[in-house]
């Protein structure tokens, strides 16, 4: 070896996927399509029209949500789409409060990501309260 070289050395696999979850906390939950079940909704969760004042009279986004093996959710992140700030916040509230039965890989429950359709409508004259999703709004 020459001198001044930097010296490469192999980490051991655990060592990396420390490395990993450090990185990324999120990686070692599993996509919807590896799991065996998918998570679900235990009710219903209604997303409210806040009190704001936003463009548009509709919007569509989907949000990723990361729930662990007692089906907590442990965040909800923007997946895809525009939501004004207040409407994504309520979103992320709602889920974050709401409980899941986990998703299973194999019999056992895991940690899991999912993507959530959402749809926010408003009625203009009479600001009425948004679309709420199910455990049949997941994809």
């Amino acid at each position: 070896m020459a001198a001044g070289q930097p010296v490469l050395t192999a980490l051991p696999a655990l060592e990396l996927a420390s490395l990993a979850s450090v990185a990324d906390p999120w990686l070692d939950y599993l996509p919807r399509p590896l799991l065996s079940r998918a998570p679900q909704a235990l009710a219903p969760v209604m997303l409210e029209w806040p009190d704001v004042t936003v463009d548009k009279d509709q919007y569509q986004a989907v949000l990723a949500l990361y729930i662990d093996e007692s089906g907590l959710v442990r965040d909800a992140k923007l997946d895809d789409g525009e939501l004004p700030a207040a409407l994504l916040e309520v979103a992320r509230q709602a889920f974050l409060a709401t409980r899941f039965a986990p998703g299973e890989w194999g019999g056992q429950a895991v940690k899991s990501r999912v993507l959530v359709e959402l749809s926010y409508e408003q009625d203009p004259a009479t600001r009425v309260a948004a679309r709420g999703v199910n455990g049949a709004g997941q994809r």
